[in-house]
């Protein structure tokens, strides 16, 4: 990642920390970048994902992003919305995030499971965990 970053003209010097120590500068948001794992969320609802991460005051807003079209944005998916209002609500504040970049996704698993062609209702969760309850043969 250091020599991706040199090669287009970012300087990034790594400093190693305490697992409680790098926590805490999270939660002081002093942290300029920091590479992390394990962020995926539970919860397939673009409220959710906005209401924790790029609202001016979400709760793990570490990247101290801010912006004022995505807080009024915030407010009014906060309301119940029709599925259409609220599906072009999320695309908005996606398109936004994609102007801004307040986080980088460097990567994400890629799973392969080899299933039989009888067997449906697999489900592979966002916490990596199966679900098996909707498994059938056919």
């Amino acid at each position: 990642m250091q020599t991706a970053l040199k090669a287009v003209g970012i300087t990034m010097n790594i400093s190693k920390l305490s697992a409680a120590q790098f926590q805490g500068d999270l939660g002081k948001r002093s942290m300029q970048a920091w590479i992390q794992s394990g962020l995926g969320s539970f919860v397939d609802d673009p409220y959710y994902q906005t209401f924790l991460w790029y609202g001016t005051k979400s709760v793990i807003n570490w990247f101290k992003y801010s912006n004022a079209s995505m807080d009024a944005a915030l407010a009014k998916f906060a309301t119940v919305l029709p599925p259409a209002q609220k599906n072009a609500l999320a695309l908005k504040m996606q398109n936004q995030l994609n102007k801004d970049l307040p986080a980088i996704s460097l990567g994400e698993p890629n799973y392969l499971i080899p299933i039989r062609s009888d067997i449906s209702g697999f489900l592979y969760e966002p916490d990596s965990l199966l679900t098996y309850r909707l498994l059938s043969r056919k």
